[in-house]
């Protein structure tokens, strides 16, 4: 019977340090508002191929993919032609314990945020989203968007490229959470701050998605089962030497 009881413990401890891992690694979920203002290039296209591995950005890192994109529309980033490459791309983590989550979608049509390198190549930055969501792209105090060099002009690019400046969804930056440390009290400002709230407001939407900050998801989850894995694994021992 302690045998027994010992195996029990030890598959317990097993499980709770796989999960502790995935954890610690987790992928942090941002809205369509934050992953374009923090992005330096935001295109909507098509997925031409996806080949095994980055051997420029990460090498020999397992899961890394590169991407061959036919770019539509530029909202963010400047002009460039259709035929683009993206690196980093795939669901993997990094040397230094990043983790990047990016997916292939069924159709190849999609949305991606990416960041410019200094020699001009892009690498993702965000998880990419369906291309149904172009129309929360519309962010206020972003330009307009524009076609891709090389993609005939659409009869209608409004349905192409939608951009609905007098309805632009206004991006509120995350507060960072209140430490301990001292502080210099100052005085009220005279006027409420603005509340994210679902209404429109002189043709302005608030995104009113979720934007969760970096931990948050990871750490409740490693506590909840660290915890469960802490009870099941005290009460296993005291079974044990009862026995």
């Amino acid at each position: 019977m302690a045998g027994i009881y010992g195996y029990m413990f030890c598959i317990l401890c097993i499980l709770d340090f796989i999960y502790l891992s995935d954890a610690l690694c987790k992928y942090v979920k941002r809205d369509v508002a934050y992953k374009v203002v923090k992005s330096d290039v935001v295109l909507s296209g098509k997925i031409i191929k996806v080949n095994d591995g980055d051997s420029k950005y990460f090498p020999g890192i397992q899961g890394a993919q590169t991407l061959q994109f036919e770019a539509e529309c530029i909202y963010k980033g400047g002009d460039m032609t259709k035929d683009v490459t993206i690196y980093g791309f795939g669901v993997f983590e990094d040397s230094s314990g990043m983790c990047h989550n990016t997916s292939i979608p069924k159709e190849p049509d999609t949305i991606v945020y990416l960041e410019r390198k200094e020699n001009g190549e892009l690498v993702n930055k965000y998880l990419n989203d369906p291309i149904n969501y172009l129309d929360e792209l519309t962010i206020c105090g972003e330009k307009s968007p524009k076609l891709a060099k090389g993609q005939p002009v659409p009869d209608y690019f409004e349905d192409v490229c939608p951009f609905y400046e007098d309805e632009c969804i206004q991006y509120i930056e995350p507060t960072t959470k209140a430490t301990d440390a001292p502080t210099t009290p100052s005085p009220e400002p005279e006027t409420s701050p603005v509340t994210p709230k679902p209404t429109t407001e002189k043709g302005v939407r608030y995104s009113i998605k979720p934007q969760v900050k970096d931990g948050e998801n990871g750490a409740s989850r490693l506590a909840t089962l660290t915890s469960i894995t802490s009870t099941i694994a005290f009460s296993t021992f005291l079974v044990y030497l009862l026995v």
